[in-house]
């Protein structure tokens, strides 16, 4: 994370009522969220978190990217999909993107 902190302010939640609480309080213009958090549940859990800051850009991080939930997600408006493995250097340079209003998803993951 070292290398988001050198271009963001990070602030970091460990459950769906704390990012739901600091979503709201902090609108920020990027949301990384692990897919694997507790009571999110996929695509609903998204558009919940979107209606609570509808300017705010998410990109969800996920432990096994697929094209399948890719795609859902991206569909479901996510900005952003990556695994969480992904080199730090990448994933400021996918934020980076996705503040210019791009859209960002591994070549590994959409043909």
């Amino acid at each position: 994370m070292q290398a988001i902190q050198k271009i963001a302010i990070l602030h970091e939640a460990i459950d769906l009522s704390m990012v739901e609480q600091k979503l709201a309080a902090l609108k920020p213009v990027i949301l990384l969220l692990d897919l694997s958090i507790p009571d999110l549940h996929g695509q609903v859990g998204l558009s919940e978190l979107q209606k609570i800051s509808p300017s705010t850009r998410i990109i969800l991080l996920t432990t096994t990217p697929t094209e399948t939930e890719g795609t859902s997600m991206l569909e479901a408006g996510a900005k952003g999909y990556c695994g969480m493995e992904m080199d730090p250097t990448l994933l400021a340079k996918a934020v980076k993107m996705v503040q210019k209003g791009e859209v960002w998803v591994g070549r590994k993951v959409i043909s």
